[in-house]
């Protein structure tokens, strides 16, 4: 079964979101994207990295906002893919938030 969430900066103490709060930049573009690729290896000339190739179901797409907000990650959340983005969130000093649960899990 697919899931979505997202990468965002959030404090630790936040459990859920309220429909004001908004998220600190993860950094520069150029930052979020070597951070992908340090723990990936998968580039993009796009915002959109694909990791199927690397044995992980999982898609991630590095959001508009100058300087980016959020990483929308979408695929099957199993163990490699958790993984993944526990060394994403631990990178970007970020967390994950799982829109199907309706809170953070990393």
């Amino acid at each position: 079964m697919s899931s979505i969430g997202v990468i965002v900066r959030a404090s630790q103490e936040i459990e859920e979101l309220d429909a004001d709060w908004q998220p600190q930049p993860l950094g520069s573009r150029p930052h979020v994207h070597s951070v992908i690729y340090e723990l990936t290896g998968v580039t993009t000339r796009t915002q959109r990295f694909d990791l199927r190739a690397q044995g992980i179901a999982l898609e991630l797409e590095v959001g508009d906002d100058e300087p980016p907000l959020s990483i929308t990650a979408s695929g099957v959340f199993d163990e490699a893919a958790v993984a993944i983005l526990k060394k994403l969130c631990a990178g970007l000093s970020a967390r994950f938030y799982d829109s199907e649960d309706g809170r953070f899990i990393i």
